[in-house]
Formats: C-alpha cells, structure tokens, sequence
C-alpha cells in the first residue's frame, strides 16, 4: 500500500487530519482498484474464456483425404502457376476446383 505524501510540517492536530484525510483517500481508490478488477474478472469469466465446455481436448479431428483427381488439378495448377507469370489467385483456385470437381 503506498502511503501518502505528507510536507515537513510539525505535526498538530490540522496536519493529523491531513493524514488521515490522505488514508482514507488512498484507502477509497484502492478499494476502487479492487472493484475494477473484480468486474473486469467477472466480463472474462461471462464471456465464456474460462468455461470448462470451452476448453479445447487435445484429440485431432479424423482427417479428409482428398481424392486423386482433386490432387492431380491442385498439381497441374501450381505447376502452371510456376511456369507462367500469371499466378493463380487462391479465389480462382477454389472456384476452378469447385467447377471440376
């Protein structure tokens, strides 16, 4: 906790009420602090980051296996793409594999 900053006065009963007045504030604000991080803990906590059905299990998903015409397109396109200076777009790609397939 930081304690408040007091000016080289004698200490009397105004510069006492001083320092009193100066750890109720800091008291006040650190409070706040607390409350701030409380809510902030609490919007994470509703949106859902520490739910446990949220969590992701280590299992891979099974894998597609793609078929022979569709891996014989995708190698005549990046073997046209190298030759020629006209690339493929990653877009046409998918739309050419869509018609063909």
């Amino acid at each position: 906790m930081l304690t408040p900053h007091i000016q080289n006065e004698d200490i009397t009963n105004k510069s006492n009420t001083k320092y009193q007045d100066n750890l109720t504030k800091m008291h006040i604000l650190n409070k706040i602090d607390l409350i701030q991080t409380d809510i902030y803990s609490l919007k994470r906590y509703s949106l859902g980051c520490a739910l446990a059905e949220n969590e992701k299990n280590n299992q891979r998903e099974p894998w597609k296996r793609m078929t022979k015409q569709i891996r014989s397109l995708l190698e005549n396109m990046f073997h046209a793409g190298t030759v020629d200076n006209n690339k493929i777009s990653g877009e046409k790609m998918y739309e050419e594999l869509l018609k063909r397939a």
